[in-house]
């Protein structure tokens, strides 16, 4: 892939720019993992010259896992350089910490009119750091923000425990692991101390574009489901220009999208929490109405999701998990659905990359062989054909 580097101190952000080698005029900033340059980047990168766009992957450093008053004028610069390098249209998308990062960014900068927001928080969180301090992997900065403008923090919400404690409820409810993405008390527990206040309430109204929000109720790092909620919540209470997708199951959306140039959509572990009849109601729906479009998903089979959904249909009291979607050959069991389906698909992880990078751990190359091996692990490529 063609690369260009920037870093802060010439260009205004540290990123990595990966040119489509097919071409593209437009191009998504991906919020995505700690480094510009690390495996999951290039993935994301290749991902999305995949689907015909530039790929900006930026970053607050070189290595910089931490989130402590990080300034929006790096977006803004970063924005600013697609925009005089040819890019008539900009996108942005990021995960957990760095998906609240994106929608924060797509309020404040017009330029960005398609949002990815996965499994993002609707406020600003209090500024953390990561490392090595006092036995500890995490801990919370007083007085910072995760975020900054013009030189001032944005309003956050703080967190309930101050260090050490913060990091020894991490370890207490992961039973030692440390693993943060399984603990999620610091998050409720923090809600539960104090009422949100206004200033820092993401001003998703502000979006402009079409906005995309993905979560699960089941999220074992936070409230992804209910944070989702409240921004639905708000752009109904609120004038909006943004175009926004709530409910699957409710394709009235449709009417909204314009795909006189074509249409693609992504569901990014979304199926997993649906019935296996939604799911094919919903293809055959966009099938009708978007003749010549396409869905990419991610899915695995039975063994998989049952592993996925566990804690989420438990606590649900769902004992029919048969009835929810999975698949292990996806062209054989889905292309049945609906003549006009075109299915193809990939090994999740060993389907794009052949994972030769030496960045990647031979743990990871294992853990990837029994992923798309003995689990399935996909993505599923359908493309609709013309109306019959």
């Amino acid at each position: 892939m063609k690369k260009q580097f920037f870093v802060i101190e010439k260009d205004g952000f540290y990123g990595t720019y990966y040119e489509n080698p097919n071409g593209a005029d437009c191009a998504f900033i991906g919020l995505f993992g700690d480094d510009p340059n690390d495996f999951m980047a290039k993935c994301g990168a290749k991902w999305l010259h995949k689907n015909g766009v530039n790929a900006l992957c930026i970053s607050p450093g070189k290595k910089n896992y931490s989130h402590v008053n990080n300034p929006l004028e790096r977006i803004e610069s970063a924005i600013a350089w697609l925009k005089s390098h040819g890019n008539r249209k900009i996108g942005i998308m990021g995960m957990s910490t760095a998906g609240m990062d994106s929608i924060v960014a797509a309020s404040y900068f017009p330029d960005i009119t398609l949002t990815f927001g996965l499994t993002a928080s609707d406020f600003v969180w209090q500024g953390f750091e990561q490392g090595k301090k006092d036995g500890c992997k995490e801990w919370p900065i007083p007085g910072a923000s995760t975020l900054s403008w013009r030189g001032e923090p944005l309003a956050y919400m703080p967190f309930v425990y101050e260090h050490p404690v913060y990091w020894q409820k991490i370890e207490e409810e992961t039973k030692g692991s440390g693993d943060i993405e399984r603990s999620t008390c610091l998050f409720i527990d923090s809600e539960k101390a104090r009422e949100h206040t206004e200033e820092e309430m993401i001003k998703v109204e502000n979006i402009k574009g079409r906005l995309f929000l993905v979560g699960a109720d089941d999220d074992s790092f936070w409230e992804a489901g209910k944070y989702i909620r409240r921004m639905d919540q708000r752009l109904k209470e609120r004038p909006h220009v943004c175009q926004f997708v709530c409910n699957l199951n409710d394709t009235a959306w449709f009417s909204e999208i314009d795909a006189s140039n074509g249409a693609v959509f992504f569901a990014s572990g979304v199926f997993y929490y649906f019935l296996t009849e939604q799911v094919k109601a919903l293809v055959q729906c966009m099938a009708d109405s978007f003749p010549g479009g396409v869905l990419v998903f991610d899915a695995a089979n039975r063994t998989a999701v049952k592993m996925i959904a566990k804690t989420w249909l438990k606590s649900a009291k769902i004992k029919d998990v048969d009835a929810y979607f999975a698949v292990s050959d996806a062209q054989k069991e889905i292309s049945p659905w609906n003549s006009r389906l075109k299915v193809t698909s990939r090994g999740y992880m060993l389907g794009y990359n052949d994972l030769r990078d030496p960045s990647v751990s031979g743990f990871f190359r294992l853990l990837a062989k029994v992923g798309d091996g003995m689990m399935k692990m996909q993505i599923v490529k359908i493309r609709f054909g013309g109306k019959q």
